[in-house]
């Protein structure tokens, strides 16, 4: 029995595929519950009831008040919408201040580039300086050579 080796590592690959798919849908799938359980623990009521039997109050224009219950609904995910788009205006000025800083910056890197090119285009290279002085230390040195040798051959004689 043979198997081809390209096939195995195209059904490995599908297979990883596959698992990458399912960890995926598995936490998506934890986060979707816990996001219900939450949900459902964030509610409240708001309830009156008033006494239809005693006479209204002069004060409020209502009978008075037999019991009261509270609840409210919380909507978790509007929450996150406000929460988010908070953060979105808070990003945004941030983003505008760093834009404004970056082009401060760039023109002062412009300003700085142009100045060190007038600099350079005013300073006189050193390596022409430097040339003459060893042409001339070279030479000096030569004649100096010649006039030892000379003098070194009219002494001997």
């Amino acid at each position: 029995m043979e198997s081809d080796s390209t096939a195995v590592w195209l059904l490995r690959d599908s297979l990883q595929l596959q698992e990458r798919q399912i960890a995926l849908l598995r936490s998506d799938l934890k986060r979707l519950r816990e996001e219900n359980v939450s949900l459902r623990s964030e509610g409240l009521q708001y309830e009156i009831r008033y006494d239809t039997t005693a006479p209204i109050d002069s004060l409020t224009g209502k009978p008075p008040v037999m019991s009261e219950r509270i609840t409210a609904h919380n909507n978790r995910q509007e929450k996150r919408v406000n929460t988010m788009e908070w953060l979105q205006s808070e990003w945004s000025l941030q983003r505008e201040s760093l834009l404004r800083a970056n082009s401060s910056l760039q023109g002062s890197v412009e300003e700085m580039t142009r100045l060190n090119r007038e600099l350079k285009e005013q300073t006189v290279s050193p390596t022409r300086f430097n040339l003459k002085w060893l042409l001339a230390g070279i030479l000096s040195g030569f004649f100096i050579a010649i006039l030892l040798m000379l003098w070194l051959l009219l002494s001997r004689k």
